[in-house]
């Protein structure tokens, strides 16, 4: 049984999903026998907080605490609580033939494919940074159709970073010329 007459209890709350404190307070008034006392108990309630969270360039794959996405999603998530993104890389689009896309980083600085993200307050977005890969394909045509019988090029069929040179050449074989690139 409690004792009404020596011991109160008080409680404030907030509402869920507000940030602000809590308090809980517990008072004993004393009897003869015990001294009163009292005690305060303190509690922050964090709240949640909407973050953006995809990929640059868009459309490109991503997950949220393995939920896959290929588009930007808002999600509302919990202050101080940890949430796994991760990534792949590299990663190609079909509207983007002969690009490939290879993972640079995190917006939040992060190198990792997985990205641990812990929102504060704060925290507006988290991007998968990709940077482009351009795709070199050379071939020998005889007569406008794909062919060694003219000739042959050395060249290595890959993808590469913008601006970087390639050695490219060119053999032919007696009794044809060769016309340009």
């Amino acid at each position: 049984p409690v004792d009404t007459t020596h011991a109160t209890a008080t409680c404030s709350y907030t509402a869920p999903g507000a940030t602000g404190p809590v308090t809980l307070s517990a008072t004993y008034n004393g009897d003869p026998n015990h001294a009163a006392s009292s005690n305060t108990l303190g509690i922050n309630v964090l709240g949640t907080v909407a973050v953006s969270i995809g990929t640059s360039p868009p459309s490109l794959s991503f997950s949220i605490n393995v939920n896959p996405f290929t588009s930007t999603q808002t999600e509302t998530l919990n202050i101080g609580t940890a949430y796994t993104l991760s990534t792949t890389s590299p990663q190609t689009l079909a509207a983007n033939p002969g690009i490939e896309y290879v993972f640079s980083n995190w917006s939040d600085g992060n190198t990792s494919l997985s990205d641990s993200l812990t929102p504060t307050s704060g925290t507006l977005s988290d991007t998968a940074m990709f940077n482009p890969l351009y795709q070199l394909t050379v071939t020998a045509e005889t007569g406008g159709v794909p062919s060694t019988t003219g000739g042959s090029v050395t060249a290595t069929s890959a993808y590469y970073t913008p601006g970087t040179p390639q050695p490219i050449s060119a053999t032919v074989n007696p009794g044809y010329y060769f016309k340009g690139w």
